[in-house]
């Protein structure tokens, strides 16, 4: 009996051991990590580091999409899914792409309603929305949501009540009215 105490004792002890060395393991593997994005970032894109490292979210893409018209350089973008903000990159795309016109680059956008609000953006005309088509892309919403979205954030950034009333879906076209209303308002 007093062997069988032994042997589990020692096993405990080896386990936490064991799991006390892994997590160290775990915790250095994490800081080697962080420090060879922190020189990828450094060594492809230094203004981006410089200027927007201390901020996140979308005024981390719009930073990034400064800089990219600033350099004429659009794959400055590229650098927000290596901050972790992936979702950034259509905005920082069209950013540049209505600065230089470049339509391909919206092709570079994943979903269907972003694609559609960056030609709709460079080329000033709201009816691009309406011309989205859908794919497995769209497996989360349907077409006529991505629709509804691509126009209500055209509507928004135009401050453009008739954009607004073209969204099918009510719920879409009552925030987007909303809000232009709310941006209206004096503070």
């Amino acid at each position: 009996m007093q062997k069988i105490g032994i042997m589990l004792g020692l096993l405990v002890l080896g386990l936490l051991i064991f799991g006390c060395c892994g997590l160290i393991g775990e915790q250095q593997n994490e800081t080697e990590r962080n420090a060879s994005i922190q020189r990828q970032l450094q060594t492809q894109y230094p203004a981006v580091v410089d200027r927007c490292s201390n901020l996140t979210d979308w005024a981390l893409a719009r930073c990034v999409g400064d800089i990219a018209k600033e350099q004429n350089d659009w794959e400055q973008c590229m650098s927000l899914p290596i901050m972790g903000m992936g979702p950034g990159v259509c905005e920082c795309l069209t950013q540049f792409s209505i600065k230089s016109g470049n339509l391909s680059l919206c092709e570079k956008c994943s979903m269907p309603k972003e694609k559609g609000y960056c030609m709709a953006m460079v080329m000033n005309d709201w009816t691009e929305c309406q011309k989205i088509t859908c794919d497995f892309t769209c497996s989360m919403e349907s077409e006529q949501t991505q629709k509804d979205l691509c126009t209500q954030w055209i509507g928004i950034n135009k401050r453009n009540v008739t954009i607004c009333g073209q969204i099918q879906d009510e719920q879409y076209r009552d925030q987007c009215l909303d809000l232009i209303e709310k941006s209206q308002k004096p503070s």
